[in-house]
């Protein structure tokens, strides 16, 4: 068994370094911008309807400490803490369907470009084994006319 060229094994190494590279700068500029975005806008709705949970169980409070019977008060309470639960879980549902649904696109966007970017290193490649063949061809064709007693190559 013959040994394996080193120098198929580090042109793999230097493509897969390079397609990592890309594939990094790519999520870099492209994708981990957007999704911060989106995040922090996430985040400003969750924190503007945590907000206004906090706003209607403080006017609960204030009906609470005006009226003098507990069983409105409990009701109020209740019914506070319901809208804020109710408020949380929507925007819990809003922020999931939407990181859902980026990170899709994310990975939809990641294997195109990927899908783009071997089939184009693919299409180099045979160009470049095209290049080296009709190189091949022409040296061993100057070969043979340079030389008349050199023996034939073998194809």
């Amino acid at each position: 068994m013959n040994p394996p060229e080193h120098s198929i094994f580090t042109s793999d190494l230097l493509w897969t370094i390079g397609l990592l590279v890309l594939v990094f700068v790519i999520l870099k500029a492209l994708v981990l911008p957007r999704m911060a975005k989106a995040i922090s806008r996430q985040a400003r709705l969750i924190e503007e309807d945590v907000q206004r949970a906090r706003e209607a169980r403080e006017a609960g409070e204030t009906d609470r400490q005006q009226e003098k019977e507990p069983e409105h008060f409990t009701d109020q309470l209740n019914e506070a803490d319901q809208d804020v639960q109710r408020m949380i879980a929507e925007s819990e549902e809003r922020v999931r369907k939407q990181h859902d649904e980026m990170m899709e696109t994310c990975k939809e966007d990641i294997a195109s470009r990927g899908a783009a970017f071997h089939e184009e290193a693919e299409a180099m490649r045979e160009k470049a084994m095209r290049e080296i063949r009709a190189e091949a061809a022409k040296s061993a064709q100057g070969a043979d006319d340079t030389d008349p007693e050199a023996p034939p190559l073998k194809h």
